[in-house]
Formats: C-alpha cells, sequence, structure tokens
C-alpha cells in the first residue's frame, strides 16, 4: 500500500531470510598471531577464535523490535516459524560445537543451552528395594560413631584433623 506509514512491529517478508542470514554465521574464523621469541626471532602461528553467538535479541534489535515481537510473528506466519526454528538449531549447533571445540568456556555454554534450548541436568535414580527409614538413620548413626572413633585414634597419635 503506496504512502502507508508502516510501524517497526509490523511483519515484513523479508525478514525470513533476514532471520535466516543473520543465525547462518561461519562458528568461528582464524587470525594469524605474531610471536616474538628472547632471541629476536619472530614466527606467526593462525589461531581460530569463536564467533560471536548470534542472540534472538540482538535480532531483534537489527530490525528495532524486542525478541518478544519476534517470536509474535511466528504464531501469524508459517514460513517465518519455520525459519525461527531453523535459526535456533544453527545457534544451538553453534553453541555445541564451539563448546566441544573448548573455545566456549564451558560454565556459560551449560548455562546457555538450559536457558536457549530445552536442554536440562538429568539425575537417574535406580532403587533396588526399600529402605525402612529406622535402618537407615540406624546406619547413619552407626557411621558417624566410627568416624569419631577412627578420629580419636589419629589425634591419639599425633594428628590434627582440623
Amino acid at each position: 500500500m503506496a504512502g502507508r506509514n508502516t510501524r517497526k512491529s509490523e511483519y515484513q517478508a523479508s525478514y525470513t531470510q533476514a532471520i535466516l542470514d543473520f543465525f547462518s554465521i561461519p562458528h568461528t574464523y582464524t587470525v594469524t598471531i605474531t610471536y616474538h621469541t628472547k632471541k629476536g626471532d619472530t614466527y606467526e602461528k593462525q589461531e581460530e577464535k569463536p564467533n560471536k553467538l548470534p542472540l534472538l535479541e540482538a535480532f531483534a534489535a537489527s530490525l528495532g523490535v524486542t525478541a518478544q515481537t519476534v517470536r509474535g510473528w511466528t504464531k501469524h506466519n508459517k514460513r517465518f516459524a519455520d525459519a525461527y526454528t531453523r535459526a535456533r538449531e544453527l545457534q544451538l549447533d553453534m553453541l555445541v560445537n564451539n563448546t566441544l571445540r573448548g573455545l566456549y568456556n564451558y560454565n556459560f555454554a551449560s548455562l546457555a543451552m538450559k536457558n536457549l534450548t530445552s536442554w536440562q541436568d538429568k539425575q537417574v535414580t535406580q532403587s533396588t528395594g526399600s529402605i525402612e527409614h529406622r535402618h537407615f538413620f540406624q546406619q547413619v548413626i552407626n557411621k558417624a560413631a566410627a568416624t569419631k572413633t577412627k578420629n580419636n585414634r589419629l589425634r591419639a597419635k599425633g594428628f590434627s584433623l582440623n
């Protein structure tokens, strides 16, 4: 519609390709670093560096909208929803591969994966039977008493246990 004043939050068909382009970046780039030895020699070494992880918030900001607005577009446009899903997959692929290569800090990556995806820590506990609470607590008391006895013997031999 000619002359129509469009709001920034209105979806445009070009955003489908834009989100794919934004998230389809190489995982790394290479830099050449020159080193100088104590003897005065120089040598160069190429090092692989991680590219900045593309985030939905940065993509939204590049369009002048919020991430919430971008997520809203997925509800009303199937093509954009598919592109959004693919963008998230590209983001995860980059995050996982750069972490496995040691290019991202593990603690950061672990937290990012939990917050950006449906990944989560899982603990598997398997029980082979039941324990009466009374029996369990008696075992704990017995272990504590045995530890105290061992500690007293060590102290008697002159060991410090602080």
